[in-house]
C-alpha cells in the first residue's frame, strides 16, 4: 500500500514538473520572438517618429497648440528609446507654455520631465522639479501622475542605494506616495493594482511607514552582520 502511494506521489510530482517546464518553455519562446522582432519594433519606431515630423515640417502654420502636442507626441516615441531627444521636445513644450502662459500644459510637461529625470538617474533634479508643481492646480488624472512619478523615482533611488539606511529613507517616501495613489484610483484599476503590489505590512503598526520591503533589508543587514 505504501509503494503504491509513493509512486503516485512521484508521478504527482513528475507531472507537475512537466506543466512547469511547459510553461517555462512557452515563455521562452514568446522571449525569443521577441527579440527576434526587435529590429522590427525599432524601425516601426522610426518610421511613425519620421511621419510625426514631417507632417509638422509640411504644414503651413502651426499653432502653439498643434506644436505642444506633436511635441508630445515625439516625447512619448522617445521616452523608452532615446532619452536626450524626449528630454528636447519635452523642455520645447515647457517652453511653449511659459510663453502662452499655460499652466496646464506647464504642469503636464513637467511631470512628464521629471519622469525622464527618474529614469536616466536624475533623482534629486526630477523630485525637485515636482516640487516645484503646485499640487493644488493639478487635474485628478495629473495628482494620480504626480504621485506616481513620485513614487518611482523613489523606487528608482532606493534601487541604486548602497546603503541600507538610505534605502530605507527612500523606501519610506515611496510608500507614502503609494498610499496617496491608492486612496485617489479606483480598486480594481491597473494602477491600483501595480501600487498595491508591493505593500505588504511587516510589523503589527505601521509607523514611518514601514513596508515589506524595509522588513527584508533590516533582515539582510542583520544576517551579513
Amino acid at each position: 500500500m505504501k509503494d503504491r502511494y509513493l509512486l503516485f506521489v512521484i508521478s504527482l510530482l513528475f507531472c507537475c514538473l512537466l506543466q512547469a517546464q511547459e510553461k517555462i518553455d512557452s515563455l521562452l519562446v514568446v522571449l525569443d520572438r521577441t527579440i527576434e522582432n526587435t529590429a522590427q519594433y525599432e524601425q516601426a519606431r522610426l518610421k511613425r517618429i519620421d511621419q510625426i515630423k514631417e507632417y509638422f515640417r509640411t504644414r503651413k502654420s502651426t499653432s502653439p497648440s498643434d506644436e505642444y502636442h506633436i511635441n508630445q507626441q515625439l516625447f512619448d516615441e522617445y521616452e523608452a528609446y532615446i532619452c536626450d531627444s524626449a528630454r528636447h521636445y519635452i523642455n520645447r513644450n515647457i517652453e511653449i507654455a511659459l510663453q502662452h502662459n499655460n499652466q496646464d500644459w506647464l504642469n503636464e510637461a513637467k511631470l512628464k520631465k521629471a519622469s525622464i529625470l527618474g529614469k536616466t538617474g536624475l533623482y534629486a533634479e526630477g523630485v525637485a522639479l515636482l516640487k516645484s508643481i503646485d499640487s493644488k492646480q493639478l487635474s485628478r488624472d495629473q495628482l494620480i501622475e504626480y504621485y506616481i512619478t513620485f513614487e518611482d523615482i523613489y523606487l528608482y533611488h532606493a534601487e541604486y542605494a548602497m546603503d541600507d539606511e538610505y534605502q530605507i529613507e527612500y523606501l519610506n517616501n515611496l510608500y507614502i506616495y503609494r498610499d496617496s495613489v491608492l486612496q485617489m484610483v479606483e480598486e480594481g484599476a491597473y494602477q491600483y493594482v501595480i501600487a498595491l503590489s508591493l505593500i505588504h505590512i511587516s510589523e503589527p503598526t505601521r509607523q514611518a511607514e514601514i513596508s515589506y520591503a524595509v522588513f527584508c533589508l533590516k533582515k539582510k543587514k542583520k544576517t551579513n552582520k
